[in-house]
Parts: structure tokens; C-alpha cells; sequence
């Protein structure tokens, strides 16, 4: 799910006439209808339980509404995200009994289209990530990395400290190459524990000590991408008992990316 919605991404970028104040053109610049952010999970507000990687936000022809009378329209524009959220269960019923169920989840934020806020914030960076309609991907994921990357440059990351927001620079002269542009490719990886390790290191209704403190200062700067995820990884083999877990590591291209073109 990640995956596929990530890679259907849209920005609508557009090249436009920048004018000064005597209505005369000074310059081409890029130009866009929506965003896409990268950011810290769990900082200011963004979504997410931190230490847990970064979180991602971005618009996609989903077609989801809450409005009966827009169902007939596919290609409805829907603010979309995902990140990491350690917290009792969600998706349980209120009318089921049950003890609280304390574990990290990948949560995935699918606003309507009725109430996308990307509409009433146009240029507003970050004013368009908010909403309620949250619910959980998959259990036990205890961080999300996501590196926007460049295939045929070198280094390949686009940024070196993993955050990129379309929205920042929009007016600088000249543009950064993010401006209004995708990435070309989403490199993600995906950090997951077992649950019978999540069950031995339960502590309540905070996250696992041991996983708190291996993912701790990690996933700031993208230079030292390897080294975060050995370390991460003896750090869960050297707990006791140890941390069963698994790491996932996909490249995404994004299909609607223009990226480097003028």
C-alpha cells in the first residue's frame, strides 16, 4: 500500500512568469498546485512517535470522500501520509473488552477530498498536513526511513539530513532543484521487530526501552545512513533477550516526477 500510493505522488508542476512591481517579466520559475514533505516523525506538527525515522506526506488521485454525493468521482485529489505511531490499538471497537494493546504501528493519514487542506493553504508550507483520518498499515514497525535520491547523480541523495518539503524556496532566485519538483525516486526502508520480542520488551504504555534507545540520534544525517542501520541492528542483537527483527529496503520512482527538467 506504502508502495504504490507512494509512487502515484502528484504535484502538477507548471513553469510560470515571475513579474516586478511595473508588471514587467523578470524570470521563468517552477510552480506547483500541491506538496510533498518529508519530514522528522514527531516534530512540530507532524504526526508520529519519535525516535521512528520520518514521516511523509503528499496529495494523490485517491477518489476518497465522505460524501455520498462525490462517490462517482475517481479522480478526486486526497492528501495522503504515512508514519511510525507507538500507541494502544486504534482499530479496536469500543464495545470490545480487552486489555490495552501498546505497539508501534505504520499509521496511514487519507484525508477526503472534501476536506483537503491543501486547497484553503495554498503555498503554506506544512499548513496542509492535518486531519483526523488516520488508521493503522501493519504492527510491530518500529521505524520508517525515507531517503528522496537521485539515481544518476552522486551523491545520489537529493538532501543530506533526509527532510525535503517541494514548498521551501519557491520564491528564491534562484529556485533550490527541489522547488515544486518530486523526487525521482523515494528510497524506504522499513525497520521491524517480531512480535514475540515486541511481547518480552512490552513496558506499558511506552515504547520498548531497548528500542527507544537503539533508534536514538539515529537517521539525521543521510551520509551516515549504513552505519545507523549496523548499529541499530547490534544494538537489538545485544539486548537481552535480543530483538528479533527484520530491515526492508525499497527504491520507489515516483511516476509524475519532471525531475531536472526546465
Amino acid at each position: 500500500m506504502l508502495t504504490r500510493n507512494l509512487s502515484q505522488a502528484i504535484l502538477n508542476t507548471y513553469l510560470d512568469v515571475e513579474v516586478n512591481a511595473a508588471e514587467q517579466p523578470t524570470r521563468y520559475l517552477r510552480k506547483s498546485e500541491f506538496g510533498f514533505r518529508i519530514a522528522k516523525a514527531g516534530a512540530t506538527g507532524i504526526p508520529g512517535t519519535q525516535p521512528s525515522g520520518q514521516a511523509v506526506f503528499f496529495q494523490m488521485a485517491a477518489g476518497f470522500t465522505e460524501n455520498p454525493d462525490f462517490r462517482d468521482l475517481p479522480g478526486l485529489i486526497n492528501t495522503m501520509g504515512y508514519f511510525i505511531r507507538f500507541s494502544d490499538d486504534p482499530g479496536r471497537p469500543d464495545f470490545v473488552q480487552s486489555p490495552p494493546r501498546y505497539r508501534y504501528r505504520l499509521m496511514q493519514l487519507m484525508e477526503p477530498a472534501e476536506q483537503n487542506a491543501i486547497f484553503s493553504a495554498p503555498g503554506q508550507t506544512g499548513d496542509w498536513i492535518s486531519g483526523n483520518a488516520i488508521q493503522p498499515v501493519a504492527e510491530n514497525i518500529v521505524a520508517l526511513v525515507l531517503r528522496a535520491v537521485d539515481p544518476e547523480a552522486t551523491p545520489t541523495e537529493i538532501t543530506s539530513n533526509y527532510l525535503y518539503d517541494s514548498q521551501d524556496g519557491r520564491t528564491a532566485n534562484p529556485q533550490p532543484e527541489w522547488s515544486n519538483q518530486l523526487p525521482p525516486v523515494v528510497e524506504v526502508t522499513l525497520i521491524v521487530m517480531t512480535e514475540e520480542s515486541a511481547l518480552i520488551h512490552e513496558n506499558g504504555e511506552n515504547p520498548p526501552i531497548a528500542v527507544v534507545t537503539a533508534l536514538q540520534d539515529r537517521f539525521r544525517e543521510t551520509v551516515d545512513y549504513e552505519k545507523d542501520i549496523r548499529e541499530i541492528r547490534e544494538a537489538f542483537d545485544a539486548s537481552s533477550p535480543p530483538i528479533k527483527h527484520q530491515i526492508f529496503t525499497t527504491r520507489i520512482p515516483i511516476a509524475e516526477a519532471k525531475w531536472g527538467r526546465k
